[in-house]
């Protein structure tokens, strides 16, 4: 007998993808993993690796932010400048005042721009900044790098951040957050120990330009390899309730007045970065007024730093997702 196929049931078809809490969304090239149900294995690989990649330029950000804290007491004797108010000056209102006014319009600028490439734009001005201190023959010209230093590194986090949240793996923000942050107990640890000993035996200018030049490989390498994630990829699969993306300056500042929470994560942050820039700034010249040796301190401010925050960092942003699936 043959058979009658127009009879026969219709296989059903396959489901189309959704986007869910539960598997991030698909991505572009970038590497982000695509969203059926998990993420391929080598999607996975190359999310991770980006984020490594972006977190190597916040390696050189803190790396030149705190090199002249290694080197202050020398720098100083030479531009015959003191460790009082000139020096606080330097590293403290101009720096901090060229970095705040400048974040808001690099982040407006990271909206509409490639962010990979602004990051490298970026982190190419404010090492090429350290770089030209040690070049300088008087404290006015290292002032005014010192806030052209401010002002370009205002883009790292915020662009650094924003691109982690489109590639990272859905549940796993916070840890990917943790192996950003580590680029700061990396970056001091390296300027605080290993160039306060790389500038008593090569001299404080040798340990600018040095500084400067860590940036290298990391800008090549993110150069080769990186390209400008989906935007918003997040966002489709995780459906926040209010929205603030691409609003008017206006919109998002109301946004903030009306939400305390972010008003008191900010005031917390700021109370937390000053207490951590006066001793950053200012450890290495205490101890030396102790009578405590330039070898001395960087055979501990180097690794003592790196180890203890990375450690707690890591385990913040493990305990961080985590608590996501946390409902008690």
């Amino acid at each position: 007998h043959s058979l009658n196929r127009s009879r026969l049931p219709k296989p059903p078809a396959s489901p189309q993808p959704r986007f869910t809490s539960a598997a991030p969304a698909t991505m572009s090239s970038a590497g982000a993993a695509t969203g059926s149900g998990g993420e391929s294995p080598m999607s996975a690989v190359w999310a991770w690796f980006f984020v490594g990649v972006v977190s190597l330029t916040n390696v050189s950000n803190c790396l030149d932010t705190y090199i002249i804290s290694g080197v202050a007491q020398d720098v100083q004797r030479d531009l015959k400048f003191g460790a009082g108010p000139a020096y606080g000056l330097l590293v403290g209102p101009m720096f901090t005042l060229a970095k705040t006014l400048s974040a808001a319009p690099i982040g407006k600028l990271l909206e509409v721009s490639n962010r990979v490439h602004l990051l490298l734009i970026c982190t190419i001005i404010w090492s090429t900044a350290t770089s030209m201190m040690g070049f300088v023959s008087n404290y006015d010209q290292l002032l005014i790098l010192r806030v052209v230093q401010g002002v370009a590194e205002s883009g790292c986090v915020p662009i650094g951040q924003s691109l982690l949240f489109d590639v990272t793996p859905a549940g796993k923000l916070g840890t990917a957050m943790a192996i950003y942050n580590t680029g700061i107990y990396v970056g001091f640890g390296l300027a605080i120990g290993t160039g306060s000993q790389f500038g008593r035996v090569f001299g404080w200018r040798s340990t600018f330009v040095a500084a400067g030049m860590f940036c290298i490989p990391i800008v090549i390498l993110a150069f080769l390899t990186l390209s400008e994630p989906q935007r918003g990829a997040r966002e489709k699969s995780h459906a926040p309730v209010r929205r603030i993306h691409n609003t008017s300056t206006s919109e998002f500042l109301r946004h903030w007045i009306e939400t305390p929470g972010l008003l008191l994560l900010c005031t917390a942050c700021a109370l937390r970065n000053a207490g951590g820039n006066i001793w950053g700034y200012n450890m290495v010249m205490y101890y030396q007024s102790q009578g405590v040796s330039i070898s001395m301190i960087s055979s501990w401010l180097s690794w003592l730093p790196m180890v203890a925050g990375v450690v707690g960092s890591l385990l913040g942003g493990y305990l961080g997702d985590k608590s996501q699936k946390w409902d008690p």
